[in-house]
Parts: structure tokens; C-alpha cells; sequence
């Protein structure tokens, strides 16, 4: 069972990764008036934000699959009778349904 799944796909080979995030423009300003127009480099932000990417669609995204979906998708694998009682928030869900919003999950 994966921690993550694609929100894309449903694939369950997300990895996490950071990367970094912003553009402080005025930075960027006043070290392109200092240093000409490598200074820009100087508006890069050095904050850094959680990322999940998915090496079966290619996606990077801020965010996986949300929990519930996954659960469902996950309960679906391990057991064809449970299949028939997947419920979102009270609403029957159709195991088809799943899968077909959700390529890459993977057969049981």
C-alpha cells in the first residue's frame, strides 16, 4: 500500500521532492540596478515547498490524491467484494468509475 497516489493518474509510485518556489521581484530589481542584469538572480527566493511527482504520467504536483480516494482505491485492491460498497462522503462510488479517472492503477 502507498503513502501517495498521483491525483492525476492514481498511480502509487509518488515520491516527494522539494523545489524552490518564488521571485522576490523587488529583490530582483534592486540587484539588477547593483550588479547589472546577472543581479537579477538575486530576486530567487530560497524557500523551498513540498512537492509530489509521478514517474508514470510525468506530473509534478502540489498535492497527492486526497486521502478518502486513495483509501477507496486501496480497499478496491484488496478485496473484490469491497469494491461494491465504496462510498465518497455517502455517495456510491462504481469501482469502473475509479479506474477509468485513474489510468494507472494498477491491477489486482
Amino acid at each position: 500500500m502507498a503513502i501517495y497516489r498521483c491525483s492525476a493518474c492514481g498511480s502509487p509510485n509518488v515520491v516527494t521532492s522539494s523545489e524552490n518556489c518564488g521571485f522576490s521581484y523587488s529583490k530582483g530589481i534592486a540587484g539588477a540596478i547593483v550588479f547589472g542584469a546577472p543581479g537579477a538572480v538575486a530576486g530567487i527566493n530560497g524557500k523551498t515547498k513540498q512537492v509530489f511527482k509521478c514517474p508514470d504520467c510525468g506530473l509534478t504536483l502540489d498535492s497527492p490524491m486526497s486521502n478518502e480516494i486513495k483509501v477507496m482505491i486501496d480497499l478496491g485492491l484488496m478485496s473484490e467484494s469491497a469494491r461494491n460498497n465504496l462510498t465518497l462522503e455517502g455517495i456510491k462510488i462504481d469501482w469502473n468509475t475509479l479506474t477509468n479517472k485513474y489510468k494507472n492503477i494498477e491491477k489486482s
